[in-house]
């Protein structure tokens, strides 16, 4: 059975595109001999650390690119960009390139670990701009637990007691002072109501939201994601869902799948974040 079980696996990391590339990219993981390498973006670095979205990237430089090409058409130099969940940093890295040292980026990541992998990966750019927040946003300030899945990127705030516990505070009470923010991005796994019920004042001076929403995600807290779209329209935002190329397509039927949707206040947007 064991035998069978990893002969499986072995199959699957040889499969797709990259095969070698895959294989080698799982065991420095395993091995973590990983940390050794860095990955080159388009003016920045990233250390492959030992977390599945560094492999991704290791495996692939480009992998979610669609995300990176919204943050650099929506950002300018010295302009704000805030990120919740931030993960080892791929979009606030990039965001800090594109802002250059007169910008302003605030990194947010939850879980201890990779937070300290996202402190790593912008002093290795000497990214000085970006602050890095290690703690939880929700509707009011306490304490959480966040999980500690292998797959990090999918780490979600646990509602049965797992995982570690963090400090959980609200997006105003964190960064309420900013008086304009140009991009706010949220991808925490669900817990995007939560995140908007203590952010008045920050989506108030936010000019657009980059979310992400799934229904298999915000069920577990017992919501659907559609009505976060109507939480972002009574802020007076303009709601387009977006296509896996990252362009903004036809409404939806709803969020049985995982998408990403751009809430704006500026009718140009659509155009600018084109092919």
């Amino acid at each position: 059975m064991a035998l069978s079980r990893y002969a499986g696996r072995l199959a699957e990391l040889v499969r797709g595109d990259r095969p070698v590339r895959n294989l080698t990219g799982r065991l420095l993981w395993q091995t973590g001999l990983c940390r050794h390498f860095t990955i080159p973006k388009d003016g920045y670095r990233l250390r492959f650390f030992p977390s599945s979205v560094s492999c991704a990237y290791w495996i692939d430089p480009d992998a979610r690119a669609a995300d990176e090409r919204i943050v650099i058409r929506l950002l300018g130099p010295g302009a704000t960009y805030v990120d919740v969940g931030a993960n080892v940093g791929t979009l606030a890295a990039a965001a800090a390139a594109r802002v250059g040292p007169g910008g302003t980026v605030h990194a947010i990541e939850a879980n201890p670990t990779i937070a300290g992998f996202l402190r790593e990966n912008m002093r290795l750019n000497g990214f000085d701009q970006v602050t890095v927040h290690n703690v939880a946003v929700g509707a009011e300030p306490g304490t959480i637990r966040i999980s500690q899945r292998r797959a990090d990127d999918m780490n979600f705030v646990s509602a049965d007691g797992d995982g570690v516990a963090v400090e959980l505070t609200t997006l105003d009470a964190l960064l309420g002072g900013l008086e304009r923010i140009d991009l706010l991005k949220i991808d925490v796994e669900g817990f995007e109501k939560f995140v908007l019920d203590g952010a008045a004042r920050v989506l108030s001076v936010s000019w657009n939201v980059y979310i992400e929403l799934f229904d298999g995600n915000s069920a577990r807290y017992g919501y659907g994601a559609g009505e976060i779209l109507d939480r972002l329209r009574g802020h007076g935002f303009a709601c387009h869902v977006m296509g896996p190329d990252g362009t903004p397509r036809d409404g939806a039927a709803g969020f049985g799948e995982c998408l990403n949707v751009l809430a704006t206040r500026d009718p140009g947007t659509p155009e600018r974040i084109g092919p």
